[in-house]
């Protein structure tokens, strides 16, 4: 072969390959950015229930929605005449659940209350297992009383003792 049939096929290629990279690389760069997703709040979809009937949830909302960050903000309404020194919301995924609590420092005499009486605070979950339902678990109240799901009873019992014998124990 003479050396213009080897390299006019080797030339050839190289300039289609480069052209090729150039357009992908020029529309890429040159496209309209999206809406950000990390600032994106979406309704919650998934249904919300509660153990407890002195506690309603309000609203819920997806923040950061499309994002590692995405989380579910939950706005949770007091309905008794006690306020509220814990409660807790919860995930479960197949095999595993996620709970948050919000609550007072159990290491006082005396909890403290998180939720006055007829008022809305926010609970915030990641969304660790996606969008699955949630629940109220469990709810104390300033006199004592507590209502919610069994196992959530025990869970937040458990946080309950588990704070009051790093208060007991010398620091």
């Amino acid at each position: 072969m003479t050396p213009k049939r080897v390299v006019a096929p080797i030339l050839l290629g190289a300039f289609l390959a480069v052209g090729v990279y150039a357009l992908n690389f020029g529309r890429a760069r040159y496209q309209r950015p999206g809406s950000p997703q990390s600032t994106q709040t979406v309704p919650f979809t998934q249904p919300i229930t509660s153990c407890a009937k002195g506690v309603r949830v309000v609203k819920a909302e997806v923040t950061h929605a499309g994002t590692p960050d995405a989380r579910v903000d939950v706005q949770i309404e007091n309905l008794s005449d006690l306020g509220i020194t814990a409660v807790s919301l919860e995930a479960t995924g197949d095999r595993a659940s996620y709970t948050v609590t919000h609550q007072s420092s159990f290491k006082e005499d005396r909890p403290i209350i998180v939720i006055k009486p007829h008022e809305t605070d926010n609970l915030i979950m990641g969304l660790v297992f996606g969008e699955v339902p949630l629940q109220i678990g469990a709810v104390f109240y300033g006199d004592g009383t507590e209502e919610g799901c069994a196992s959530s009873l025990k869970a937040l019992h458990e946080v309950i003792e588990t704070a009051k014998s790093k208060k007991e124990s010398p620091q």
